[in-house]
């Protein structure tokens, strides 16, 4: 019997709704991610991009601000972090749950490629705190 996805994953992945930006040579899309892990993104965009297409994303990675005793107190102990890199499309199907564009929607998976280890990092603390959860079976 094959290994299961979580057998096969590299890193821990997260079911998270970060805003984030994807463009190719004729697109810009504003979306949000459906999962994220050190490795990539799942997401659902209105429009087929073919797989193995070089793309380019813009993510902002949220995290916990430890505050020093004394500092001044605002209304959040979040900071984003900033991360832009490459991936690559690597799975493209027809979304049987169009939720954000509404029919024609795809949900494109992208593995993220040019990564600094720092900004990978910061994703893996994300998902950390966000509780990795299990996937056991192709996502829909």
């Amino acid at each position: 019997m094959g290994k299961s996805i979580d057998e096969r994953r590299r890193y821990p992945r997260a079911n998270a709704s970060l805003s984030f930006k994807i463009s190719g040579k004729k697109f810009d899309v504003i979306t949000q991610t459906k999962n994220i892990s050190g490795g990539g993104v799942y997401c659902q965009i209105n429009k087929s991009i073919a797989p193995m297409s070089k793309v380019k994303l813009a993510l902002f990675i949220p995290h916990k601000v430890t505050r020093k005793k004394g500092a001044a107190r605002g209304n959040s102990n979040l900071a984003l972090d900033r991360i832009i890199c490459d991936g690559v499309v690597i799975r493209a199907e027809k979304a049987k749950d169009p939720v954000l564009f509404g029919a024609g929607n795809y949900n494109i998976a992208v593995y993220l490629t040019g990564v600094k280890e720092e900004e990978r990092q910061s994703i893996l603390g994300y998902v950390k705190e966000s509780g990795e959860k299990k996937h056991t079976k192709k996502f829909d």
